[in-house]
Order: C-alpha cells, then sequence, then structure tokens
C-alpha cells in the first residue's frame, strides 16, 4: 500500500501527459511498478477504495448550470435529475426545439460530444463527477454497471459508449475531461421513448433504442446497486 502512496505522491508533484509518461514509469519503477498500465489499474483501485461519493438530486431546470459550477469548483459526488415532465439530455447533435417544445419536452445542454437522450422520473440518469486522478473511465464504469445489469438480465453487451440488451439500445453514455476533473454520465431508460425520439431527433438513430422490462429489473433496484457499488466501494 506504501508503493501505491508514494507513485501517487510522485505522479501528483508534477505535470505529466502524454509527452513525458516515460519520465513518470522512470520514477515509479524502483516502487515496484513494471508498467503504467499496472500502476493505473492499482491506484484507481486505491483511490476508488478511498473515495466515499455524496449523492446530489437535483431538479432538471438547474442540473446543466449545477453540473458545470461542480466541474469548475471541483464539487466531486453523483448527480441525478428530476423532474415533472419528460426532458432531454442534449449534446451537439441534430435536435428540433420546435417539436420538443410542442410536446412539452424539457431540453437540458449538457456541452457533450453525441445525440440525445429521453428521461422521466421512471428512468435512472447518473453523472459522476471525480477527480482525473482515479482514472474512472467509461470503461472501467461502463463495465461494472454491465456486471450489475447482468445479474437481472440476460444478453446485456458494451459497445462503444452504449449499453445494449439484445443488440438495442438500453443506455448512452458521455464522458468529459476538464483540467482535473472528469466526468461520466448515463441515462437507463425504463421507458419507450421511440415514438417522441422520431419526432425531435433530426437523423435517425444508429442503434434502435429499447428500454429495462420492470418485471426484471426496476429503476430503484438499479439506483440502489449503482449507488452501493460506488459508495460501498465493491470491486
Amino acid at each position: 500500500m506504501d508503493s501505491i502512496k508514494k507513485a501517487i505522491e510522485i505522479e501528483q508533484s508534477k505535470y505529466f501527459d502524454e509527452t513525458n509518461q516515460n519520465e513518470l514509469l522512470d520514477l515509479i519503477k524502483p516502487l515496484g511498478f513494471k508498467t503504467l498500465e499496472d500502476y493505473k489499474i492499482q491506484k484507481r483501485d486505491y483511490l476508488f477504495s478511498q473515495w466515499k461519493p455524496e449523492v446530489f438530486y437535483i431538479p432538471i431546470e438547474e442540473f446543466s448550470e449545477t453540473i458545470e459550477e461542480a466541474i469548475l469548483h471541483e464539487k466531486y459526488g453523483i448527480y441525478t435529475p428530476f423532474g415533472d415532465t419528460i426532458w432531454a439530455h442534449h449534446g451537439n447533435g441534430d435536435i428540433n426545439y420546435d417539436v420538443c417544445k410542442e410536446l412539452n419536452v424539457y431540453v437540458t445542454e449538457l456541452h457533450y460530444s453525441g445525440g440525445t437522450t429521453l428521461c422521466c422520473n421512471a428512468d435512472y440518469p447518473v453523472l459522476i463527477i471525480s477527480p482525473s486522478i482515479m482514472e474512472l473511465d467509461h470503461e472501467f464504469i461502463a463495465s461494472k454497471i454491465c456486471e450489475i445489469l447482468s445479474k437481472y438480465i440476460p444478453n446485456v453487451t458494451v459497445e462503444g459508449n452504449d449499453i445494449l440488451v439484445d443488440g438495442k439500445k438500453i443506455s448512452g453514455a458521455m464522458q468529459r475531461r476538464v483540467m482535473q476533473t472528469s466526468v461520466w454520465a448515463a441515462q437507463f431508460s425504463f421507458t419507450d421513448y421511440s415514438d417522441i425520439i422520431e419526432k425531435i431527433c433530426l437523423k435517425p438513430a444508429i442503434k434502435k433504442p429499447t428500454f429495462i422490462n420492470n418485471n426484471l429489473l426496476t429503476r430503484d433496484v438499479l439506483e440502489k446497486e449503482v449507488l452501493d457499488w460506488l459508495q460501498g466501494n465493491t470491486l
């Protein structure tokens, strides 16, 4: 345990980027780390085991501003929005704002590279803000949530930024890195939005959307499982 603490101190003592990773490796090799990948995995597991993130429930009308403020001020934690109607998490994909207004779909801008996902209180949206040194990347988070889902639902897979059931999309994720902060977000659908998606999205979905069967897994059970993992830190 002392070796990983010392290695983290070394990494934090100087700015290391893609141009000087070999220098970092040379400095931590005497501590027993043969590769940077080995170090990053051990570092992530150690820091994750020490992390006790707070959970924040934010009205959807305040969500975008709250997240940007949290990123700016490094207010790490788990953020879940709620609202009185259907809302759209919008990245940079094409969307028909006029139709959203007609259908009473609230649009929240999250400034990520990607399309639009729909959500309401019956679904489970989650956004994780963490120190980037923890290396909580999409592969790590999505693979663990896929394990959780697979306890209840057959044929769950991760494909790129999406989680699929029988090849159909139940969740789309995004990740951002801003300075020393990492952001990962996803929305898990328990509602059939296929008709609305066709109306508000200006381009057809690449992957056919579907939703989680409440008879197999409920929204509240999924949230509890995810929070137990993130807060209880069960690797």
